[in-house]
C-alpha cells in the first residue's frame, strides 16, 4: 500500500499551480513573439523550489511545465495532438532537469539557499545556474521541438539562444529574489520607513519617465534608485527593487515604449535582457558586499564582547589562584625593555668616557651614567630573580648581606622612619641567593614601612639559632638543624588576628584599590621556601616581626671576584652580521666594532638580518644577535643561516633570553652576552669567537 504525505503532495500541487502561472506570465510579457520572453520567470521559481523546498519537490515542476507547455501547444491549432503531447513531455523534462543541475550545483559550489548573502556566491549562482545549467533545458526544449516536427533545422540555432537567454535572465533575476525574501534571515534595514516611501516615489517616477513617458536611450536613470535600495535596504530591497524594474521594463518595451522599443528587429530582446541581468546582478553584489561589511561589524562585536567576557573571567581566576608565573613573565618582558635602553645608555656614556679628556667632569660624569646604568642591569636581574624559584644560591655572609643594602633599604624606609641594623656577628653563613635576599629585605621593609603610615622605625637583624628537635612555626614547618634568623620588626598597629593566615597569600591586600598589588609577602613566602626555610610571625598592638628562618651551611662565603682589567681590543677585517631591534643599541654596536676594522652589515629585525647574509651568503664570518626581535627572532634566524651553513659562529646578546635560545644558551652551545654590558667586553668577545677553531 502506498503512503501520500498530504503536506508534501499539497506543496508539489501548489508549485506546479504556480509555476504554471509564472509560465503564463511570462508569456504575457512576450517582446519579440507570443512565445518568446526577455525573462522566463519559471526558471527562477523552479531553481528557487529545489533550493528552499528541497529536491523531492521535482515532481511539481515537472507537472506545471508539462501542463503550461501542453496547453500552448494545443493553442496555437497547428499540430497533433502526439506532437504536442511529445513536445510538453521533452520541454518539462528539460525544465525539471535545468532546476535540478542548477540547485545542485548552487548547493556545491555558491553556499545554497544562503547564496545571495555573499557577492562571491552571487557571481558563482549566475554562472553555474544562470549561465550553465539553462543550457539543459535550451538543448532538450529545442531538440524535442524539432523531433516533433514544430522547429524547422534553420531555426534551430536561434531558438536555442533565444531559449538559453530568457532562462539564464529568469535565474539571474528572479533566483535571489526568492532566496532572499523566502531562504536567508531578513537583513537589518538602514533606512526607515518615511525613506523607503521617498524611495518609491523617486524610484517609481523614474521608471515612467524611462519606460512609458518617452522613448530615449535614459535606463542608466533607473541606477541611482536601485543603487539607493541596494545600500539602505539590502538584499531585500534591491532584489524587490529589481523585480520592479524588470517588470515596468518588459511591459514599456512590450507597447512600444522605453530605450529598448528603438532598436529595430530583436535586437531589443538581447539589449533588454543585458541590461536587466547586468543590472541585477551588480546591484545584488552590492547588496551583499553590505551585508558582509554587516556581518563582519556584528562578529567583530561579537568578539570583543566575547574577548571582553573571557578577559574578565581569566582576570578573576587570576585573582583567585597564584599568580607568579604570569608576574614573571610581565617582569621579563619589562627587564628585556629595560636593558635594552640601558645597554644604550652606557654604551653611549662610554663612548663619552673614551673621548673626553682623563680626569675631566665630562668623563666623571659619564662614569657616573655607566654606573648606574649597571645599576640598573642589576636591579633589572633582581626583578626577573624575584619570581623564579631555583635560583643559583652561594654561600652567603648574612650580615654582609644586610650592610651591603643599607643604603637603599634606607631610601626605601623613607626620611621619616628611623632604620636600625643590629647584626649578630656570630650568624652563620647560608647558602643563598644574594638578589633574592635583598628582594625579601626590601619588601620587608617597604611592608613595615606602610603598617607605621610612614613615621616610626625598622629594626633589621641578625642572629643564629640552633633547633634541637622540630618546630612548627606561624607559618612553616622548622626541621631540626642550624640555622640564620634574619628578623625584621616595625613598631605599626600591628597585624589583625583574623587577617594574619591570609597575609602570604598572592595579591592579598589591606590597602585601598590601586595603592597595593599584595605581592610583597607572597614574594618574601616563596623566596623563603624555596631556599628552605620558614618564617614565624609576631605582631601585637605597637609592633609586628617578622623572624625568616634559613639554613645554615658549614661552607665559606666565596670573595666578590675582582674583574680582570679588559685587554685592548684587537683589530679585524671580518665582515659581521649586526642584528637589533633597538636603533641605539644598533648605534653603539658599530661605534664600538668599526673601527676596528670590521665589516659590518646592520639589520632592524630579524627578517632584515636573514635578507642581508642571504645577499652575502659566504662573506659573513659570524653574527652577533639580539634574541628577542620581531618578525624572526634571534635564534630563528641563526637556525636559518646554520641550515645554510653549519657551524656558523653566533653570539647572542640579550636583556632577557628566552625559548629555544635560552635553552641553547643554558647549555652552553651558543656564547652569550647580557644587556647592559660593559663595551670593552664585546670586541673581546668577538674576536675570540671568531679564532675559534684556527
Amino acid at each position: 500500500m502506498i503512503t501520500i504525505n498530504p503536506a508534501r503532495a499539497a506543496a508539489i500541487t501548489g508549485l506546479a499551480a504556480v509555476y504554471a502561472l509564472a509560465a503564463k506570465i511570462g508569456l504575457a510579457l512576450a517582446v519579440v513573439n507570443p512565445s518568446v520572453s526577455a525573462v522566463w520567470p519559471p526558471s527562477a521559481i523552479a531553481l528557487g523550489a529545489l533550493l528552499v523546498l528541497g529536491p523531492s519537490c521535482w515532481p511539481g515542476l515537472f507537472a506545471g511545465a508539462f501542463l503550461i507547455n501542453f496547453h500552448a501547444a494545443l493553442s496555437r491549432h497547428e499540430f497533433g495532438l502526439a506532437a504536442c503531447l511529445l513536445s510538453a513531455l521533452g520541454i518539462a523534462a528539460g525544465n525539471t532537469l535545468e532546476a535540478v543541475a542548477g540547485a545542485w550545483a548552487v548547493n556545491r559550489f555558491a553556499g545554497g539557499r544562503r547564496a545571495v548573502e555573499r557577492a562571491a556566491d552571487l557571481l558563482k549562482l549566475a554562472i553555474f545556474a544562470g549561465a550553465l545549467a539553462t543550457m539543459v533545458s535550451a538543448s532538450i526544449g529545442v531538440a524535442t521541438l524539432w523531433a516533433a516536427g514544430m522547429l524547422p533545422s534553420s531555426a534551430a540555432a536561434a531558438a536555442w539562444l533565444t531559449w538559453w537567454l530568457g532562462d539564464a535572465s529568469g535565474v539571474v533575476i528572479g533566483a535571489p529574489l526568492i532566496l532572499a525574501w523566502c531562504a536567508s534571515p531578513p537583513q537589518r534595514f538602514r533606512g526607515g520607513w518615511a525613506e523607503a516611501g521617498a524611495l518609491a516615489l523617486v524610484f517609481g517616477g523614474t521608471l515612467w519617465f524611462v519606460f512609458f513617458r518617452h522613448s530615449y536611450p535614459t535606463a542608466y536613470l533607473v541606477l541611482p534608485g536601485i543603487v539607493w535600495a541596494s545600500f539602505r535596504y539590502g538584499i531585500r530591497g534591491s532584489a524587490a527593487a529589481v523585480a520592479v524594474l524588470t517588470g515596468a521594463a518588459l511591459f514599456g518595451t512590450l507597447h512600444g515604449r522605453g530605450p529598448f522599443a528603438l532598436a529595430p528587429g530583436g535586437a531589443d530582446l538581447l539589449l533588454l535582457q543585458g541590461f536587466l541581468a547586468t543590472t541585477a546582478l551588480s546591484c545584488y553584489a552590492m547588496a551583499a558586499l553590505v551585508w558582509e561589511r554587516e556581518r563582519a561589524e556584528l562578529e567583530l562585536r561579537r568578539s570583543r564582547d566575547r574577548l571582553e567576557t573571557e578577559v574578565d573571567r581569566r582576570t578573576r581566576e587570576l585573582v583567585q589562584a597564584q599568580k607568579m608565573e604570569a608576574v614573571g613573565r610581565l617582569s621579563g618582558a619589562v627587564a628585556h625593555e629595560f636593558n635594552n635602553v640601558l645597554t644604550g645608555v652606557a654604551g653611549l656614556a662610554e663612548l663619552i668616557r673614551g673621548a673626553a679628556a682623563s680626569g675631566s667632569q665630562t668623563a666623571a660624569d659619564a662614569g657616573d651614567i655607566v654606573t648606574a646604568c649597571r645599576r640598573g642591569g642589576a636591579l633589572a636581574k633582581r626583578l626577573l630573580s624575584m619570581t623564579r624559584h631555583g635560583a643559583e644560591k652561594k654561600p652567603l655572609d648574612l650580615n654582609e648581606a644586610v650592610s651591603s643594602n643599607e643604603k637603599i633599604l634606607r631610601l626605601a624606609a623613607g626620611e621619616k622612619v628611623e632604620l636600625a641594623l643590629d647584626l649578630d656577628p656570630a650568624a652563620p653563613t647560608v647558602l643563598a641567593s644574594a638578589d633574592q635576599l635583598e628582594q625579601v629585605l626590601l619588601n620587608l621593609c617597604l611592608n613595615a614601612r606602610d603598617a607605621m603610615s610612614g613615621s616610626g622605625k625598622i629594626t633589621v637583624s641578625t642572629r643564629a639559632r640552633t633547633v634541637a628537635k622540630a618546630e612548627v612555626l606561624s607559618h612553616g614547618a622548622l626541621p631540626a638543624g642550624d640555622y640564620a634568623v634574619l628578623a625584621v620588626a616595625d613598631t605599626g598597629a600591628g597585624i589583625p588576628e583574623d587577617i594574619r593566615s591570609m597575609i602570604f597569600e598572592p595579591f592579598f591586600s589591606t590597602k585601598k584599590s590601586g595603592q597595593g598589588t599584595g605581592l610583597g609577602l607572597s614574594i618574601v613566602y616563596g623566596i623563603v621556601a624555596d631556599h628552605k626555610g620558614a618564617i614565624d610571625l609576631a605582631s601585637r598592638p605597637g609592633g609586628t616581626e617578622f623572624r625568616l628562618y634559613l639554613p645554615a651551611t658549614r661552607r665559606a662565603p666565596q670573595p666578590t671576584p675582582t674583574p680582570a682589567p679588559a685587554p685592548a681590543p684587537v683589530r679585524g677585517t671580518e665582515t659581521l652580521l649586526l642584528a637589533d631591534d633597538d636603533a641605539a643599541v644598533r648605534g653603539v654596536l658599530v661605534r664600538v666594532l668599526e673601527p676596528l676594522g670590521y665589516r659590518l652589515l646592520v639589520a632592524a629585525d630579524g627578517e632584515d638580518a636573514w635578507r642581508l647574509y642571504s645577499e652575502n651568503a659566504g662573506k659573513v664570518a659570524m653574527a652577533v644577535l639580539d634574541v628577542v626581535m620581531p618578525r624572526l627572532t634571534g635564534d630563528e634566524v641563526y637556525a636559518r643561516i646554520a641550515a645554510e651553513e653549519p657551524g656558523f659562529k653566533v653570539l647572542f646578546i640579550s636583556g632577557h633570553a628566552t625559548g629555544r635560545a635560552e635553552a641553547a644558551i643554558r647549555d652552553g652551545k651558543h656564547p652569550f652576552l647580557a644587556k647592559p654590558f660593559a663595551l670593552e667586553k664585546l670586541p673581546a668577545l668577538v674576536r675570540e669567537i671568531l679564532d675559534r677553531g684556527k
